[in-house]
């Protein structure tokens, strides 16, 4: 039997389905393995962020008033550049999104997703804790079982 690699595109798929299943709008996905750009969301996503100088997030969500951009990485250290530089810039990530894909944008949540096997879940929520600018933490415990620790506002929960 192939053994199944929790990669980036693999965290990708799994976590923009679940997001999709639980009432998000995915506006863009970075999967890596396919073109970044084109018309629509996708493509306006992609030209905002590279506008802004930003770095290109791998997910892009929107559910009711509620922007959630997340980067998928191996190791928090390799994505931290880039989740605090969308801290940083979250008015002008928030204007332009507003404008560019034309929706009305109250609030950005910020979240990291590590590729790869969790074999210990509580150590996302440890690092959480520890860095307390992000609003959702995701992890793999298999493939296609993910688990979520959202540390901003409960919106998950209906």
């Amino acid at each position: 039997m192939a053994k199944i690699r929790i990669d980036q595109a693999h965290c990708n798929f799994h976590l923009s389905r679940w997001l999709a299943n639980h009432d998000w709008r995915i506006l863009f996905t970075d999967a890596g393995r396919v073109t970044r750009g084109g018309a629509g969301s996708q493509g306006n996503c992609l030209r905002i962020f590279e506008q802004l100088g930003l770095p290109i997030p791998d997910i892009i969500a929107f559910r009711q008033s509620e922007m959630l951009i997340i980067e998928i990485d191996k190791a928090f250290a390799k994505a931290a550049r880039s989740l605090e530089s969308y801290r940083a810039n979250m008015n002008r990530i928030v204007t332009e999104l507003r404008l560019g894909v034309q929706l009305d944008v109250d609030q950005l949540s910020i979240g990291f997703c590590r590729t790869g096997l969790v074999k210990c879940p509580e150590q996302l929520l440890a690092l959480s804790r520890l860095h307390v600018g992000l609003d959702l933490w995701v992890g793999f415990t298999g493939p296609g079982s993910l688990v979520c620790y959202w540390t901003g506002r409960a919106v998950f929960e209906k």
